[in-house]
């Protein structure tokens, strides 16, 4: 059983929050949401993945707002498949944060400035690899690794690449394409991430499919 969906698991008994649950993942989430749900399928209706991470830093490389904190894309070799420099992670305010209400920016950037922070960063870079192998050994002998169970893929333009493969977790699934946006999706373009969610949990309860399967461009203009 993988560590991280034990203890999320565990969290989230002891928060009495019953199953099942539609998790939304963004990013690394996306990853530990897939795990989760290949540990516990019977307590995972449906799912939400918002611009799943990348496994590649060639990818990152011509996308830098996908890059980990602290990391120039200018610096990354396109000849190689290098390990994230986790040494080259560090704080900084993200602009992308900006755009987010004055309280809730100062929330975020106190949040940065609390000891530890970097580091936990910087786990997060250097797990991201391990987290893709348990991923792909979990997922070894399924076909289809969510069954019918709803889903939902959100990608930037950056991350297109990814969708056709994400969407063939599940039998009932759909990929929109998400523009003018930054990897943080629910700060850019909350409205389409809250409408997915609540598409993914309609057609949960409701047992019925998702519909409009085919990728859709949803522009803010």
């Amino acid at each position: 059983m993988h560590a991280k969906s034990w203890r999320d698991h565990a969290a989230l008994k002891k928060a009495k929050i019953p199953d099942p649950y539609v998790l939304v993942g963004h990013s690394l989430g996306a990853l530990v949401a897939r795990l989760y749900a290949s540990d516990y399928p019977d307590e995972v209706l449906g799912m939400v993945i918002v611009d799943h991470v990348s496994s590649s830093i060639k990818v990152l490389a011509n996308a830098p707002a996908l890059l980990p904190l602290g990391i120039d894309a200018g610096h990354v070799d396109q000849q190689e498949e290098p390990t994230w420099p986790t040494s080259a992670v560090k704080t900084y305010p993200n602009f992308d944060f900006q755009k987010l209400s004055p309280n809730d920016y100062q929330f975020h950037l106190w949040g940065d400035s609390l000891p530890g922070h970097a580091k936990i960063m910087e786990r997060n870079v250097a797990m991201t690899p391990g987290c893709f192998s348990e991923v792909a050994q979990a997922s070894q002998q399924v076909t289809v690794p969510l069954g019918d169970k709803p889903l939902i893929i959100l990608s930037t333009p950056a991350t297109r690449v990814f969708a056709d493969t994400l969407a063939s977790l599940s039998s009932d699934s759909k990929a929109v394409l998400v523009d003018n946006s930054s990897h943080y999706i629910m700060i850019d373009r909350p409205e389409v991430v809250i409408n997915a969610i609540r598409e993914v949990v309609e057609a949960a309860n409701n047992h019925s499919r998702l519909v409009n399967k085919i990728v859709q461009v949803v522009s803010d203009g």
